[in-house]
């Protein structure tokens, strides 16, 4: 998975503040952010459809991530191998740092290949 054609990157040094940030859910909007207690402005770049990168427009630095359709589409997306588990705090920032880094690739995943995905998240966090 390549970064956004756009006119802004993503300063991929800064992937691990999504780290520090706080997860927040919008059930109206089913929107899950994960952003800095104090949100910073930002442009946001499209991932692969997957969801929206906030970036520093100055400096490129990663200042938030947007995921739409988080229940509706997201979380079954990469959950539904798990048995309706959601992947929740502080796994969903490490899936998302390893995506952004190009560990994991999203693809078509088989529940052999998400699991062994969800492994290497796991181990990480824990």
């Amino acid at each position: 998975m390549g970064e956004p054609n756009i006119e802004h990157t993503i300063d991929h040094n800064t992937v691990s503040n999504i780290s520090f940030f706080s997860a927040s859910y919008d059930k109206k909007s089913d929107t899950l952010y994960l952003q800095p207690d104090k949100p910073l402005p930002s442009v946001c770049l499209d991932w692969d459809g997957q969801f929206w990168v906030m970036v520093d427009p100055e400096n490129n630095q990663i200042v938030g991530i947007q995921i739409d359709d988080y229940k509706k589409y997201f979380s079954k997306l990469y959950s539904s191998v798990l048995g309706g588990k959601r992947i929740k705090d502080p796994i969903i920032k490490r899936f998302i740092m390893m995506l952004l880094m190009g560990v994991i690739e999203v693809h078509p995943f088989t529940r052999k290949d998400f699991t062994a995905d969800l492994e290497k998240v796991a181990s990480k966090v824990a």
